[in-house]
């Protein structure tokens, strides 16, 4: 009896401490039939849960220093499997979104605006991925716009360089016909000078 009753005592102050959160304790007593069994599923169930504590400290330790390649490997059945799955799609979610918002920021750095967020984002990376995918699509319509204005501005410059060459050469015609129209003028005017001179001779004879 007071062997099982020792028992007892050992098994409470391990559920006492598990139950406060403590983990470093473990049945050591000696025991037998369904008590040792108890112990044993005791015993496996600290270990399963320090084991989970362990990698969650390794991975969060590793996010923490803005490494997101570190997951859950162990094996765990159960509610701890799921948790192991649950924890290991976080990361790998957070990772892919983060990975995609650096390429995206990269390329645009380089003037690459064909870089955009791809996949099916929840809360904060969601509104993450609608910022970037509107700012580049916002960038493209603008670089659009100032290419479309440059474009008329050159057709504008072209016009008006036509424009010139035309006025230029009606300038140079007109200011031939001046010229030519000028030497006529003033032949008229000599011959019309010595027709005068000849009818004046002829007078005073």
């Amino acid at each position: 009896i007071q062997s099982v009753n020792q028992a007892i005592v050992n098994i409470s102050q391990v559920m006492t401490g598990i139950s406060q959160g403590n983990y470093n304790q473990s049945i050591e007593s000696e025991m037998k039939g369904q008590l040792n069994e108890l112990k044993h599923h005791i015993n496996s169930s600290v270990e399963s849960v320090n084991e989970v504590i362990a990698s969650l400290s390794i991975v969060a330790g590793a996010m923490n220093k803005g490494d997101f390649t570190q997951f859950i490997e162990l094996d765990f059945k159960g509610d701890l499997a799921q948790l192991k799955h649950d924890i290991n799609e976080a990361i790998s979610s957070t990772s892919s979104a983060i990975k995609q918002v650096s390429e995206s920021l990269e390329a645009l750095a380089k003037g690459d605006l064909t870089k955009q967020m791809h996949g099916n984002y929840a809360g904060i990376f969601n509104q993450l991925q609608l910022n970037i995918n509107q700012t580049t699509r916002q960038l493209i319509d603008v670089i659009s716009k100032i290419q479309s204005s440059a474009e008329e501005v050159k057709q504008c410059a072209k016009e008006i360089s036509l424009s010139n060459t035309e006025i230029s050469e009606r300038t140079e015609e007109q200011a031939a016909s001046l010229e030519q129209a000028s030497a006529s003028t003033k032949t008229m005017l000599e011959e019309v000078y010595g027709v005068v001179e000849q009818s004046k001779n002829a007078v005073q004879q």
